[in-house]
């Protein structure tokens, strides 16, 4: 029972994204290299508005976890 809890999960955190989500991973015009590799909100150097951090390209990895 519990791992069909965690699919419900996962599943509607998959058709929520769009609206849970903080950045639009499509939106190519929305990336900026100034932000490539911020480490996650609570570490120090960290922003807010990136809960996980970015990657490389200065693409919010929490965003990129929700579409995928």
């Amino acid at each position: 029972m519990f791992s069909f809890a965690v699919f419900v999960v996962f599943v509607l955190a998959a058709l929520l994204a769009p609206w849970l989500a903080p950045h639009n991973v499509y939106d190519q015009t929305s990336f900026d290299l100034m932000d490539a590799e911020l480490p996650p909100s609570w570490l120090e150097g960290g922003e807010e508005r990136f809960w996980l951090g970015t990657d490389n390209q200065g693409r919010d990895i929490w965003s990129t976890i929700l579409y995928g």
